[in-house]
């Protein structure tokens, strides 16, 4: 199943290709079809990841959900390109590019605005590859769980068992290296914490990570 970056890296490759222009829409999969008399006219405003799912929004103030689930793939290709020999869902296509997606199930029709009504985002904390997501959002997001020990504080304890020899696990880096590393520090914030009151008591620091560094 695609995970969380590659599905990212696919909603860039869709809204580079295709966001801004006049596209030719073919909505094949039963959930879509009802939507393409409404859509006719239409351009696609920008196309973003919500962890594994793709928020394609629409001129009209449309949003389609969609999630690859565990055979979906987006392809971007030029319009005279043979299609795949598999089964097409959806087809966004302007003069230059050509935007499909075989083989998903999974859609919603939303509107712009009101994307957290879907259940699947509903129940996701912040986008930790976004650009706009800051550290007070996650802070907030861990003050949710404060009996859960975070990730970063697993891993410290268990690099330190390791190099006093006591310890019998190994650290191995994460498969997809974050851009950004977080360490919370002290008594985890409550959700009403200010920004300065998240620096003044150095509760959480994030920094980037190296791995992820040009």
């Amino acid at each position: 199943m695609p995970e969380g970056p590659e599905i990212r890296r696919a909603a860039q490759a869709v809204h580079r290709g295709i966001a801004g222009q006049p596209v030719r829409m073919t909505l094949a999969h039963p959930a879509l079809a009802p939507m393409e008399r409404a859509l006719r006219g239409a351009s696609v405003e920008s196309v973003s990841a919500r962890s594994k799912a793709m928020l394609t929004r629409f001129s009209t103030g449309d949003v389609l959900y969609s999630h690859n689930q565990l055979y979906g793939e987006w392809v971007v290709d030029r319009p005279d390109e043979p299609l795949r020999t598999r089964a097409i869902r959806l087809v966004l296509e302007t003069s230059a590019q050509r935007a499909v997606l075989y083989s998903a199930t999974d859609f919603a029709w939303l509107r712009h605005g009101k994307e957290a009504v879907h259940p699947y985002i509903a129940k996701l904390g912040p986008e930790v590859l976004d650009d706009a997501t800051t550290a007070r959002d996650i802070a907030v997001r861990l003050a949710q769980f404060p009996r859960r020990p975070g990730a970063a504080t697993r891993r410290a304890r268990r690099c330190r068992a390791a190099s006093a020899g006591k310890g019998r696990t190994r650290h191995h880096p994460p498969k997809f290296p974050h851009r950004w590393r977080v360490r919370a520090h002290g008594a985890v914030p409550s959700a009403t914490s200010t920004g300065r009151q998240l620096r003044g008591r150095a509760l959480l620091r994030v920094r980037p990570c190296p791995a992820a560094l040009p």
